[in-house]
């Protein structure tokens, strides 16, 4: 079996890339979901809990790629970690392999266009 290696440095900016891209989700269902609030649908204080849980997690998937961004720069060049390892409990094989080569894969979807739904089953 051939081991696949990157440099730890670049292992961190990949994560904090897709923890990006991710907190932009979050942000679109954010802003979506204030939008349909301010149309005057009204919502149970339960659910409206349930709502803001949104919001605190885009604020801290924002938080935590700064934070790996940070210590990608504290990383030792050279400093090399071990893909297959890294990778091998990620259910999610687009994931596992945006992680791994810090490369877009063919599998990801296209942004939606405004006003288009997308669902996942």
């Amino acid at each position: 079996m051939n081991t696949v290696e990157m440099p730890m440095k670049r292992a961190l900016f990949n994560a904090a890339r897709e923890i990006e891209r991710l907190s932009g989700l979050a942000q679109e269902i954010d802003d979506a979901l204030g939008t349909a609030l301010r149309s005057g649908a009204g919502v149970p204080p339960a659910q409206m809990q349930t709502l803001q849980q949104v919001d605190l997690l885009r604020q801290s998937l924002e938080c935590i790629t700064d934070f790996l961004g940070q210590v990608a720069r504290q990383s030792q060049e050279g400093e090399q970690i071990c893909l297959d390892t890294a990778v091998k409990n990620i259910p999610l094989r687009d994931l596992a392999q945006k992680l791994a080569s810090g490369m877009w894969v063919a599998a990801d979807p296209p942004a939606p266009e405004n006003g288009q739904d997308v669902m996942f089953f």
